[in-house]
């Protein structure tokens, strides 16, 4: 998907969420083409965005069908280079938000659902699922 969207310029941000919007739609248009999906990833995006408003007609949230607390997947790292917003030195809390996904369509069943521990190199900490076929 798109990059992180940053905090200024107002137009980059929005042409962002733009963006992000029409790959929720190609996605969701694949996902209702196909018998059954499976996607995962970094989807720059949170629960509250259209994007995956978008994306969820179609597929669903394995995490909010099954999983435990807010799974809050990013951000992380403070290493160098990472994308851990920050303000001078200051770098934002951790964790605050969840952009990172496995979605499936209605032919499985979310058993479980879980964040992974984080690694301390990524700025994301992956979200681990067990899914079943539906019979």
């Amino acid at each position: 998907m798109t990059p992180t969207t940053g905090i200024l310029p107002l137009d980059e941000v929005e042409e962002s969420i733009r963006s992000r919007e029409r790959e929720a739609d190609l996605l969701a248009d694949l996902a209702s083409q196909s018998d059954s999906v499976i996607m995962g990833g970094d989807a720059n995006t949170s629960s509250l965005s259209d994007a995956y408003q978008i994306i969820t007609t179609e597929v669903s949230d394995s995490f909010r069908a099954a999983g435990f607390s807010l799974g809050h997947t990013f951000p992380g790292s403070t290493i160098p280079e990472s994308d851990r917003p920050h303000i001078g030195r200051l770098f934002v809390p951790p964790w605050m938000m969840r952009i990172d996904y496995i979605f499936h369509s209605d032919d499985w069943t979310t058993l479980s659902a879980r964040i992974a521990r984080f690694d301390g190199v990524s700025d994301h900490r992956g979200v681990i699922v067990e899914i079943r076929h539906k019979e």
